[in-house]
């Protein structure tokens, strides 16, 4: 008899990749907390026109950045270049709050927006970069709702502080809390990427299914029979671990790894979706980093993969009675 060895959490079944999640992370406390500069300067003389001067000053200085991103992200990296540009901003948080001259606030503006729009530009594209084309339009949605609900969130609150504590305060208190959130990047870096995720474009055999099922039908556990030398297991499992993000993402659920007590060499992967339709989908969403790393899977293996698919709720596959007509025969709904 197999037992479970070792079984992962449950994982949703439309889970976003963990880079993407990391990166929307890293831009939700960065807006938050950068977003005290827009709260600019109500110690600078100036009517409405001043006002303008400023705001343009900040827009000046993102246009700006378009110019110099690019050789910063390939002398640096991403993950150094948003830290250098957090860094730069918080700095321009301090100085705005002890400068009291138009001319100076200007110049500031110009750097901190070009700051900033390189750390949002480069979280924006390391998002598109990681993720599959099939999830593009959520993780890019996902993004976008994190830099507005940041900006929305953050300018609301530290105009609360601004009322009591004045501005230049909440200006300090804005600069070391972006200062703070460089922390994060020890817990979530920003690997650097310079090719989108690709599909795997490559068709796979059809699934061996003698039962008349449709696409709705479901739920669908999947079981994969793997055979390892005992000598290879601790590398097999951690290429396993990396299997269940993979599996995760592309839409499976309850993931689950174990090894047979009486033979080691026999591990067992299930895992399960949602409908038929579901499992199929799974299979074309497979990306080419997915391959290659099942191809290392399978370089440890010593004999090749057994696949098994159960339908768990058979009710709707057999028949009530001889007088129920058998669609047994029947061709399988196409996806």
């Amino acid at each position: 008899m197999a037992t479970c060895l070792r079984q992962q959490p449950t994982s949703s079944p439309h889970a976003l990749s963990t880079p993407t999640s990391t990166t929307t992370g890293r831009f939700l406390r960065t807006a938050v907390s950068s977003s005290a500069i827009w709260n600019i300067k109500e110690e600078s003389p100036g009517d409405a026109n001043t006002f303008g001067l400023l705001l343009g000053a900040f827009g000046i200085g993102a246009v700006c950045a378009i110019f110099i991103l690019q050789p910063l992200r390939n002398r640096f990296g991403n993950e150094n270049t948003i830290k250098l540009c957090t860094v730069t901003v918080a700095l321009s948080l301090v100085a705005l709050a002890q400068s009291r001259l138009l001319f100076l606030d200007l110049f500031i503006l110009l750097i901190s927006g070009a700051a900033w729009m390189m750390i949002t530009t480069t979280i924006s594209v390391m998002v598109q970069l990681f993720v599959p084309r099939w999830v593009m339009g959520r993780a890019i949605a996902t993004s976008t709702a994190a830099i507005t609900l940041g900006v929305a969130f953050g300018s609301w609150g530290w105009g609360l502080i601004a009322k009591h504590e004045g501005l230049a305060m909440t200006f300090y208190y804005a600069a070391a809390a972006l200062i703070g959130s460089l922390l994060l990047s020890r817990i979530f870096p920003i690997a650097d990427r310079d090719a989108s995720t690709e599909l795997d474009e490559r068709v796979l055999d059809d699934p061996d299914v003698q039962l008349g099922i449709s696409g709705r039908s479901g739920p669908i556990s999947i079981e994969l029979l793997y055979r390892v030398d005992a000598d290879q297991a601790r590398d097999f499992y951690n290429l396993m671990r990396e299997q269940q993000k993979a599996r995760s993402r592309n839409g499976a659920y309850e993931w689950s790894l174990s090894r047979n007590l009486s033979d080691p060499e026999q591990w067992v992967e299930r895992f399960n979706c949602p409908t038929w339709h579901d499992y199929l989908r799974l299979r074309n969403r497979r990306t080419l980093d997915d391959t290659e790393l099942q191809k290392r899977v399978v370089a440890l293996l010593k004999a090749p993969i057994q696949v098994n698919r159960w339908l768990d709720r058979p009710a709707g596959s057999v028949r009530l009675s001889d007088a129920v007509p058998d669609h047994g025969n029947e061709p399988l709904n196409p996806l």
